[in-house]
């Protein structure tokens, strides 16, 4: 079970809860965190606490050029794949605040057949929006394409995460769209993308948001700072768009590829590290620095990151 966060206030004591309550308890907690290290001896307490029964592995994601600036989602949901030990990954969103018992149960039966699984989700406390639109195209479990794989939370078998080399850092800079490229990479590679309507969690729709924090999250992590505007970029059709659709369209122009154009290293490499250093987290993250993109702009309009 994956938590990647970027959040000032993650609801990580009621992930804790609703995962404690669970049909299927024979998991790990990976919470991968963008403040750990302005909030780890807080958070070990939460996590200590809350005791739940099964293990928890407490992470900084990777290191990245981003870091204080803007979110680097890829990054983590990369950080995850290299330290999971497990076949499978479960991800959920830090803004959920409702799941039902049998969740982790429901992704697991369609995982062991060998599908990556998107699921469905509602807004809290119902309003504006209600359910999510995919629910409305079928109300049944559905082999879908594969830039339905995202979303309040979906899974993925591991072999699958390797074999397209896992989420694309070259969406790093911004939110959203790189669950989507995934999906669409590792449809191409062969595997089937299936979504469940009957799988949902509940969202919290007011903290549903752009969160990255600018560098005041140093001074306070408990309070928000200036959120990151997403950039935009003209496309094809001569409209402006949000800059990361401009990657998905390229990936459409390449109908081939089904590996990422940003990451310079090899997943599967990676995941040797935790062994190797004995699973010690600050000594896996220090092996991680040279893996670091070292482009000092941003692809998007090849401003210098460090003034962002």
């Amino acid at each position: 079970m994956i938590l990647i966060t970027k959040r000032a206030e993650p609801r990580v004591d009621e992930a804790l809860k609703f995962l404690s309550q669970q049909t299927v308890l024979d998991f790990e907690y990976v919470l991968v965190d963008g403040y750990y290290f302005q909030r780890k001896e807080e958070m070990e307490r939460l996590i200590r606490e809350a005791n739940p029964p099964f293990p928890v592995r407490y992470l900084p994601d990777k290191p990245t050029r981003w870091r204080g600036k803007r979110p680097a989602l890829s990054n983590a949901r990369n950080t995850a794949a290299i330290w999971v030990q497990s076949p499978y990954m479960i991800f959920w969103d830090d803004c959920v605040v409702k799941v039902p018992s049998n969740l982790v149960e429901g992704h697991l039966k369609w995982l062991e057949q060998g599908y990556a699984v998107a699921g469905n989700w509602f807004t809290h406390p119902d309003p504006p929006y209600g359910w999510e639109h995919r629910s409305k195209l079928t109300t049944r479990p559905t082999l879908v394409h594969g830039e339905w794989l995202y979303g309040g939370h979906h899974s993925v078998p591991m072999e699958g995460v390797l074999a397209v080399n896992g989420w694309d850092e070259m969406y790093d800079g911004e939110q959203g769209v790189d669950d989507c490229d995934f999906g669409i990479r590792l449809s191409r590679a062969g595997r089937k993308v299936l979504y469940d309507p009957s799988l949902y969690v509940e969202y919290d729709l007011k903290t549903h948001t752009l969160t990255q924090a600018d560098h005041s999250f140093k001074l306070d992590w408990r309070k928000e700072g200036k959120p990151a505007e997403p950039k935009k970029r003209v496309l094809k059709d001569g409209k402006e768009h949000f800059s990361n659709e401009y990657l998905i369209q390229e990936l459409a122009d390449d109908r081939e590829r089904y590996e990422p154009v940003g990451n310079n290293f090899t997943l599967a490499r990676l995941r040797r590290l935790p062994e190797k250093h004995g699973f010690d987290v600050m000594k896996v993250h220090e092996a991680l620095e040279k893996y670091v993109y070292q482009d000092p702009r941003d692809w998007r309009d090849g401003e210098l990151i460090e003034r962002m």
